[in-house]
């Protein structure tokens, strides 16, 4: 039931200017000849038609329709409990328009009718302790004591927030007003009804000068504002913002993946013969790897792959002039992370392949087993590198699907780990599982820098049919397979219109995520 105290249709009179919100008792009482009968108090129902009292609060219920008016002899007031499942829902609006409202909870006092059932803990006690219980005009001046501190509230509040905005203003200046034109038009914020700027406020040239911070948040960014930055290359990050931050992450995938191959597989045979990891944790290294980059920079990009950015542009709206960009600073950055390691681990691989073959070259980029170099064998080295990266690609979307079940806030990089290790664990055996072109081309550009001679001709260009060419067609692939059997979101082509069909309203059920 829906309380509009103060409001009745037809001519019927306000009790008071402002509602009250009665959390109402989960048990309602019996329904007698227009009487509703709750715990403590009782509501007698009124004609729309009728002049009701002033003194009187008027409630609706709102699945019927009807309105009563309440008649209880006493009240207690109560701080209002959270409600309970199954208890009536009462709202209550400012008849001059404001959308604050008091709340409280209304149980019985000790005048109550003898057999109703209990009210809540702590409602029961009368306000007033002369027996007589609580009076219409107590109750008149409590609910004037209840508006004098609501409203004390609301002014403290504004004043607070005017004084917040002063300082802002006061720091960065006053904020660009949008532009109007003469004729009345649209602002550039999409309303309407503004009224038109002077010539002076309306000038190109005057401009507002805003921080980094407010850049990086977007604030302003589209208008004519001069962007004032402490330095040229606080404004060059600020630009760059994302590229860097797939630079840098897959910088750290390699550092972990290929710092852990060469750790696990050439340490037998190096030093005192002792092993330092096993083929697991090679895996185990891919995926940490994986899982650091993305903390490291998912909160401004987070593809670090580039079949991952290609899919999304197909399937999620990346925008296509940014995938060359994306690209290039995932490759750079993976050669880059492979040099440093080739670094760190020189004299080890000096000793153990002096020739500088494929021997050690396998410890950073990725090659076939032998049983996959033949002409007849090669096709399946390429399914081996779409499969798992489909694979890769429909965990990815799903973990980001809103409607399905989405990992905690921050933990998806730990998702990401366990399906790298489980990749590298069930399909790593044949191709190395490269499921990143990046991660194969970026390494292999740095061994070629180094001295290492071949690896772009090697078993006729393995490197483009296999770890590059496959994820980019696995990628785009593993996102089709999720958006067509699971994925409702408007935003993959699947869930367009096609061919003019459209869904309509008269269909019994509107797939979810389908423009209308």
């Amino acid at each position: 039931m829906s309380a509009e105290a103060g409001h009745i249709p037809h001519d019927a009179p306000m009790a008071q200017d402002v509602a009250i919100n009665i959390d109402l008792p989960s048990r309602r009482g019996s329904l007698d000849q227009g009487h509703v009968t709750f715990d403590g108090f009782q509501l007698e129902q009124v004609d729309p038609n009728s002049k009701v009292h002033p003194s009187h609060d008027i409630f609706k219920d709102k699945k019927t329709g009807k309105h009563y008016k309440k008649v209880a002899p006493s009240w207690s007031i109560a701080h209002a409990a959270a409600k309970g499942k199954g208890q009536p829902t009462v709202e209550g609006k400012r008849a001059h328009g404001t959308n604050f409202s008091v709340g409280h909870a209304i149980g019985a006092s000790k005048n109550r009718e003898p057999g109703t059932a209990g009210s809540r803990s702590g409602a029961t006690t009368p306000i007033a302790t002369s027996g007589s219980g609580l009076t219409g005009n107590d109750m008149e001046r409590l609910v004037e004591k209840l508006r004098s501190v609501v409203r004390e509230e609301v002014r403290q509040a504004n004043v607070g927030h005017a004084e917040h905005l002063e300082r802002v203003v006061a720091e960065t200046g006053p904020p660009l007003a949008p532009t109007v034109s003469s004729t009345g038009e649209k602002s550039s914020f999409g309303g309407a009804g503004v009224p038109e700027l002077n010539a002076e406020e309306s000038s190109p040239s005057k401009t507002r000068v805003i921080t980094e911070t407010e850049a990086a948040r977007g604030i302003d960014t589209d208008s004519d504002v001069e962007e004032a930055f402490p330095n040229k290359w606080a404004k060059i990050r600020y630009q760059c913002r994302e590229p860097f931050a797939e630079f840098l992450g897959c910088f750290i995938l390699i550092t972990f993946g290929t710092g852990g191959d060469i750790q696990a597989l050439l340490s037998p045979s190096v030093g005192t013969g002792m092993a330092f990891g096993q083929y697991l944790s090679v895996s185990f290294g891919w995926g940490i790897g994986v899982a650091m980059a993305v903390w490291v920079c998912g909160g401004v990009s987070g593809q670090i792959n580039p079949a991952v950015t290609l899919a999304l542009a197909i399937f999620r709206g990346f925008p296509w002039k940014k995938v060359p960009i994306y690209w290039f600073a995932q490759i750079s950055g993976c050669a880059l992370g492979a040099l440093c390691i080739i670094g760190l681990y020189w004299n080890p691989l000096k000793l153990a392949d002096p020739e500088k073959t494929q021997t050690t070259a396998s410890l950073l980029t990725t090659f076939p087993q032998a049983f996959l170099e033949p002409p007849g064998a090669r096709l399946s080295g390429f399914y081996n590198e779409v499969y798992a990266t489909a694979v890769l690609m429909m965990v990815i979307v799903g973990i980001n699907d809103g409607s399905n079940t989405p990992p905690p806030e921050g933990m998806a990089p730990l998702v990401l780990l366990w399906l790298v290790t489980g990749l590298g664990a069930c399909l790593g055996w044949q191709t190395a599982y490269a499921v990143n072109p990046a991660r194969d081309l970026g390494p292999r550009i740095a061994l070629s820098i180094v001295g290492y001679r071949g690896l772009f001709t090697f078993n006729a260009w393995y490197w483009l049919r296999t770890p590059c060419l496959g994820p980019l067609v696995g990628a785009p692939l593993g996102c089709f397979i999720y958006d067509a059997l699971i994925y409702t979101g408007a935003d993959s082509p699947l869930n367009k219109a096609w061919g003019g069909i459209r869904w309509t309203k008269k269909s019994k059920k509107i797939p979810a995520g389908i423009d209308q």
